[in-house]
């Protein structure tokens, strides 16, 4: 067996139920301890930790490159476990969450968020109002996930959808999707079959020849995300313009046809000069 690999932490939760071990948070040596070259998905669980902990506690605690003396949470991982699996186990004064890869750790520092009382959503987290003592939770128990792949598929077509999120919304879905333990993103999507919703842009269709050495196609066919005056076959959008819109609708929409933040002003509903290498 290899080695483990550890990335000391030193940090301090509570349980609302069950035995825990009282840690004084005024403590010196307590610290969160992450050796410099940890992976990255280790580094980020330890970041992840001290904020949760700030948000529960009130405590931030400094983030060391070596152990100290008091409490601590050891990450490391397990090759013994599967890669998804993490195992939160407590030792004394040290809880040690291991992880069979560096995302099986990371998958561990929110399990162990989650004892703090914090809950996560798609849409955010949700932390309590109250704050908690310092306290070292007394654990032992593993966590492997039921199916190998666990994820979401947003639905084009749709403003409601990912046609407009911004890079900001798609962020924060897929942070939230880690911390949910997902690990796929599907784009449900239409093909050129569909005259009125395809192809979309994240759809190519062509031959290896149309592709050039670097990734990049030579031709493609003409697309757009939704916007507020593109035809949609569902019978459930008109094709307006947003000056139209009723009850102070109007004042919302900074165009009368809009789209996605990646579309500029002269794309819609398509654009008005194709490139040289479209067809």
């Amino acid at each position: 067996m290899k080695t483990l690999q550890h990335a000391l932490l030193a940090v301090v939760a509570t349980l609302t139920v069950g035995r825990v071990q009282g840690v004084d948070g005024s403590t010196p040596g307590a610290a969160i301890v992450c050796a410099p070259d940890a992976p990255a998905n280790v580094k980020l669980a330890a970041s992840e930790i001290r904020r949760y902990v700030y948000l529960r506690t009130g405590t931030l605690l400094p983030i060391a490159t070596r152990s100290r003396e008091g409490g601590a949470i050891v990450l490391q991982t397990d090759p013994a476990l599967n890669e998804q699996t993490c195992q939160l186990k407590t030792d004394g004064s040290v809880l040690t969450i291991s992880g069979g890869s560096d995302v099986g750790v990371l998958y561990g520092a929110y399990v162990f968020a989650e004892k703090l009382g914090v809950r996560f959503q798609i849409d955010g987290d949700v932390i309590p109002d109250g704050r908690v003592p310092l306290a070292l939770p007394v654990l032992d128990e593993r966590h492997q996930p039921l199916f190998e792949l666990r994820g979401l598929q947003p639905f084009h077509d749709f403003p409601e959808g990912p046609d407009w999120w911004t890079l900001d919304d798609w962020k924060s879905v897929l942070s939230q999707m880690a911390k949910m333990r997902m690990n796929f993103i599907g784009l449900h999507t239409y093909p050129f079959q569909n005259k009125d919703l395809g192809p979309e842009p994240t759809v190519w269709i062509g031959l290896p020849e149309d592709v050039n050495v670097d990734g990049s196609v030579k031709r493609s066919d003409t697309t757009s995300w939704y916007t507020t005056q593109k035809f949609q076959p569902y019978g459930c959008y008109r094709p307006e313009k947003t000056s139209a819109f009723s009850f102070g609708g109007a004042e919302v929409f900074p165009s009368d046809n809009y789209g996605s933040e990646v579309n500029g002003p002269d794309d819609f509903p398509f654009p008005k000069t194709r490139p040289p290498a479209r067809r």
